[in-house]
C-alpha cells in the first residue's frame, strides 16, 4: 500500500485552474483518490475504442490535455467546433461491464456529464461536474494559462486510444 507522500501530493501553479475550489489537504498516511485540480488523476482501467482495457495514465496524451468524460460525443463535437492552441484528446470514461461503471463516475467526481482535463504528467489542470455548457470555461482557461505552451496552429482534436 502507498502513503499519500506518493499519490496523495497536489499543488497549484498557473497552469492549474483553482478558481472554483482549491484541492483538499492532503494527508501523508492516507491515499484518498481525487480529481480536484492539482492533485494527480487516479488510476482505473477503462475499455478504449478497439475493445481492449487500458489504464487511464496509458491513455494520457504524451503532447497536449486530455479530456476524460462519460460524454465524449458531445465535449468531443464542441471542441472539434473551436480553434485551440492546445492539442485536446478526448477519452471516453467507459468500463468493460457495466457493473462498474457507477464506481468509475464517482472516482472522477465529475458524474456522467462532466468532464477531467489532465496534462501529460498526469496532474488534472481543470474539472467540472456540469455538462458541456462548461466547454467556454474550460477554453477561457486554456487559452489564458495554456496558449504559451503550444507555439504553433495544432489540430482541434488529437486522436484518443
Amino acid at each position: 500500500m502507498a502513503s499519500g507522500l506518493e499519490f496523495g501530493y497536489a499543488y497549484t501553479s498557473s497552469l492549474i485552474d483553482t478558481s472554483e475550489e482549491r484541492c483538499p489537504e492532503c494527508d501523508v498516511a492516507f491515499y484518498q483518490p481525487t480529481t480536484h485540480p492539482g492533485a494527480r488523476l487516479p488510476h482505473a482501467f477503462i475499455a478504449t475504442q478497439d475493445g481492449s482495457h487500458l489504464s487511464t495514465h496509458e491513455v494520457i496524451a504524451s503532447t497536449g490535455l486530455t479530456l476524460f468524460t462519460a460524454d465524449p460525443q458531445c465535449w468531443g463535437a464542441t471542441l472539434a467546433e473551436t480553434p485551440l492552441t492546445v492539442p485536446i484528446a478526448v477519452v471516453a470514461l467507459s468500463v468493460p461491464s457495466n457493473d462498474h461503471h457507477a464506481a468509475l463516475i464517482e472516482l472522477f467526481e465529475v458524474g456522467d456529464l462532466g468532464a477531467v482535463v489532465v496534462r501529460p504528467d498526469g496532474h488534472v489542470v481543470w474539472g467540472t461536474d456540469i455538462d458541456v455548457s462548461a466547454a467556454d470555461r474550460l477554453l477561457d482557461f486554456i487559452e489564458r494559462a495554456w496558449s504559451g505552451v503550444y507555439r504553433t496552429s495544432v489540430p482541434n482534436l488529437q486522436e484518443a486510444p
